[in-house]
């Protein structure tokens, strides 16, 4: 069936040419480099435009690492201090510092976005995330999620969360 066309209902005579220059499926996944070479993104301008792009991400995010600045969130101290007792039943988990701990699979928590454990938490809070028998991880997160009194509590130790450095 390599050799055969398919008439593709509905096409205009316009649209059939242009699917007639395409290879066949077969061929897609053969020399990705020539797909590269016969493609726009192959002309010279554009490749080192790509790569002088790349570099610069990549210089980026090694000065990111290497420098251990992570992203800085606006935070109330008054919510911070009081997050910081909240968070000493999260620490046996992950880490004073937020760091994480492979070894019970918590993940890092410093240099995450607020809004991101915030939702987390209420998911957790909530039934969303942790109720599933195959959510093992997440079994042993409910009900630590579930000892935040309320949404302020959440609000505060998020607040102390963010203030830990990556």
């Amino acid at each position: 069936m390599a050799g055969r066309r398919r008439e593709l209902p509905g096409r205009a005579e316009v649209d059939q040419r242009r699917y007639r220059s395409q290879p066949p499926a077969e061929d897609a996944t053969r020399m990705p480099r020539e797909v590269w070479k016969n493609s726009r993104a192959g002309t010279p301008m554009i490749q080192k435009t790509l790569l002088v792009g790349a570099g610069v991400l990549v210089g980026a995010a090694i000065a990111w690492f290497a420098l251990g600045t992570g992203p800085t969130f606006d935070v109330d101290p008054a919510a911070a201090a009081r997050g910081e007792t909240l968070y000493q039943v999260c620490a046996a988990c992950h880490g004073d510092k937020g760091q994480g701990n492979p070894d019970t699979r918590a993940p890092r928590l410093a240099g995450q976005y607020p809004w991101y454990l915030e939702q987390q938490l209420r998911n957790f809070r909530d039934g969303l995330r942790g109720t599933d028998s195959g959510d093992v991880n997440g079994q042993v997160m409910r009900p630590m999620a579930l000892a935040l009194a309320d949404d302020q509590a959440v609000a505060d130790v998020v607040a102390y969360i963010a203030t830990l450095k990556p």
